[in-house]
């Protein structure tokens, strides 16, 4: 059995050692769990905070601490919306609103690595114009092949993104907890979001420790894509500026929950809107 990395937190006086050990942090790995993330029906089970190197890992027991006045939450809420304090994410347009619907609580400080993986393409890995648009020719865009090719400036600036798994192996990052079976536990829980079969399986009280692991484990290969971009020269003292304004544009995309189910229903969560990099 693999050992414990992380410590769940669902007592208020939690929150306080969680501070304690992060407070002194210039970069945080943030992340969340919840059953239908940032649609109607949503609700947030547990609020994942690290360190950079995701070495202190804390779970924060959302459906535990409910209450945002709590004298407790306020130094980690001054945290998370403290912009000196950089915070590493996947895609966290879905986490900021659950934690702005949740505790009130608006992120600052964000630097998206789904985004910085956009971004990079051209910049970093030499990716062509023309290989964007093969990349809408063959997602979203597939039954509109003919039109892509005829009228390519119809789709300038249209870029898709691409799910962490996706970007772990092209990046050559192993996506699974040393010692751990293949397909535990992320692909367990992957295929259990995708079929639908337990939607309310983040609200479970006690949380399986197989979720536990899985909250966990995101901090780490959030983390340890951070440091392959670094190592890659896709985040750098020169553009990390801009990239995290364009993070937080790229985090209002969703400004309630009733627009990420429209966002979701056609199928527009796939793509960077138009005004986040320009």
């Amino acid at each position: 059995m693999a050992p414990q990395y992380y410590s769940l937190c669902s007592t208020y006086e939690s929150i306080a050692v969680a501070v304690t050990a992060l407070s002194n942090a210039s970069i945080l790995v943030v992340d969340c769990e919840a059953r239908d993330i940032a649609r109607t029906t949503g609700v947030l089970s547990i609020v994942s905070i690290s360190d950079v190197d995701a070495r202190s890992v804390f779970l924060i027991d959302a459906l535990a601490l409910q209450d945002p006045s709590h004298p407790a939450f306020k130094p980690l809420f001054d945290l998370l919306e403290n912009q000196a304090v950089m915070k590493l994410m996947w895609d966290g347009r879905a986490d900021a609103i659950e934690l702005r619907e949740t505790y009130g609580v608006e992120l600052r400080g964000v630097l998206d690595l789904q985004l910085v993986e956009v971004v990079s393409r051209p910049s970093v890995r030499g990716e062509t114009d023309a290989v964007r648009r093969q990349r809408l020719s063959r997602g979203y865009f597939r039954e509109m092949q003919m039109d892509i090719s005829r009228n390519p400036a119809e789709f300038e600036g249209i870029h898709q993104v691409c799910g962490i798994d996706t970007c772990l192996k092209a990046r050559g990052i192993n996506n699974r907890k040393d010692g751990e079976p293949q397909q535990l536990p992320k692909a367990v829980v992957v295929a259990l979001h995708k079929t639908g079969s337990n939607p309310n399986m983040w609200l479970q009280r006690p949380l399986p420790r197989m979720l536990l692991k899985y909250a966990a484990h995101d901090l780490e290969l959030i983390a340890q894509l951070y440091t392959n971009f670094l190592r890659a020269g896709c985040i750098n003292r020169r553009n990390l500026p801009l990239l995290k304004q364009q993070s937080a544009r790229y985090l209002r995309t969703y400004h309630t929950r009733a627009v990420k189910d429209l966002f979701d229903k056609r199928g527009l969560g796939l793509f960077v809107p138009l005004h986040v990099l320009d």
